[in-house]
């Protein structure tokens, strides 16, 4: 395993200020994932918010899901990573 350095994890906290593409807020930008199995509350991106970037004006529903679904992968391991090593 490669070691990346050390991360201050105390500037993850989430504010309520404007940490949109579309100058929204948290709860502007995203849904609430309840997981059964944790403490702590999770976001994920809305379509909306996916669209408002510049070349995903257009993408269809199922391809907006899939997308969001993957990032939501990509952030849960980069998570796992950091916190777990």
């Amino acid at each position: 395993m490669v070691n990346i350095g050390t991360i201050d994890k105390s500037n993850f906290n989430l504010t309520p200020q404007n940490s949109s593409f579309t100058g929204g807020t948290i709860a502007d930008i995203s849904e609430v994932v309840q997981n059964e199995n944790s403490f702590t509350t999770s976001y994920t991106i809305t379509i909306k918010e996916l669209r408002s970037f510049p070349g995903f004006e257009s993408i269809s529903n199922e391809e907006a899901n899939i997308i969001i679904r993957t990032l939501n992968q990509l952030s849960e391991l980069t998570f796992d990573i950091i916190n777990y090593g």
